[in-house]
């Protein structure tokens, strides 16, 4: 009897720790659900109620009809300071705030950082993948990141199938894919060295307009509805490109810091003109802020990508 006596006092203190807990805490509970992030809040002494959890890219509304409060106080979101404004002040109110993501606009960035890409005239989005150009529209994704310092170090990375080549006449026929390439930044292209039209089978080009204008380009070629993983890093030493987790070309860093540039990442179209736009189709695009390993590309960007490490991953698009 002594013991269940003290096993209960146990637990009794237990309990009122977990509670005290919850209560000098903002957020006792966050979640994902079906994609739309759910958050559990809890009010101090104010009507404003804000934390880390909250989103903080573009793309999310509060669903007022899903979040519910303990004593029926109305909410709402603002959203220039990402924050919830509440029509009480009580303490020790509950909400459960959901929050919808706009997937007709937007795409989620699953790194963390709430790099959101913003979508503009994308024809199809299904189980392959997003198609940014075809016949019918010509479209991209804004993936920001305007003016962000990478140093001396970069990983772009694109699980993509080029539906149709184009010629886009510039900087040697260099068809831009992903990047931010004007007068400086970083891209992963095709390029034809011929400019003889669409009839060609074009090499990857990684272009570091810092590293004296430098073209790395792959010794292999690419073909036209091939699936391929393609990734480009830069570091104080090389400037490499992997095909499908294959090491196809390395120059040597001729500058550094990579150049900050002030235009955002496209993602299916280039920053140097409007009719540079590729006709393909993404199922995953993803930004780094080191050089990945060789072993890692091996291990992680053979073909499907899937495990992703998030050790300095900056940005992650996941289309199907």
């Amino acid at each position: 009897m002594k013991k269940i006596i003290i096993f209960l006092i146990v637990l009794s203190f237990l309990i009122i720790e977990i509670c005290l807990f919850f209560k000098d805490n903002n957020i006792y509970d966050n979640r994902y659900t079906n994609n739309d992030l759910a958050i559990m809040v809890q009010t101090k002494d104010s009507n404003y109620v804000r934390n880390d959890n909250f989103p903080s890219g573009e793309g999310y509304t509060l669903n007022m009809t899903k979040s519910t409060c303990n004593h029926n106080s109305n909410i709402m979101w603002d959203n220039d300071n990402k924050k919830i404004v509440m029509s009480s002040n009580l303490v020790d109110e509950k909400c459960e705030l959901y929050f919808d993501f706009d997937y007709s606009k937007y795409v989620m960035d699953l790194s963390g950082n709430g790099n959101n890409g913003v979508l503009h005239d994308i024809p199809k989005w299904d189980e392959e993948g997003i198609t940014t150009s075809d016949d019918t529209k010509k479209g991209y994704v804004d993936c920001g990141l305007a003016g962000y310092d990478f140093k001396d170090s970069i990983t772009l990375i694109v699980r993509v199938r080029v539906n149709e080549f184009t010629n886009y006449i510039d900087l040697h026929t260099h068809q831009r894919m992903f990047g931010n390439y004007n007068g400086g930044g970083v891209v992963l292209a095709y390029y034809s060295p011929n400019m003889d039209g669409i009839n060609y089978n074009p090499y990857i080009s990684f272009i570091n307009s810092n590293s004296n204008n430098n073209h790395n380009n792959s010794t292999q070629k690419i073909n036209q509805n091939n699936w391929y993983t393609i990734v480009g890093t830069i570091d104080n030493e090389n400037e490499k490109i992997y095909l499908n987790g294959e090491l196809t070309a390395t120059l040597a860093t001729y500058k550094l810091p990579i150049k900050v540039n002030n235009n955002p990442f496209f993602l299916g179209k280039g920053n140097m003109n409007g009719n540079d736009y590729t006709y393909a189709t993404y199922k995953a695009a993803l930004i780094y802020d080191r050089a990945l390993t060789e072993d890692e590309i091996k291990a992680n960007f053979s073909s499907e990508i899937n495990n992703v490490s998030k050790d300095q991953l900056l940005l992650w698009y996941k289309f199907v």
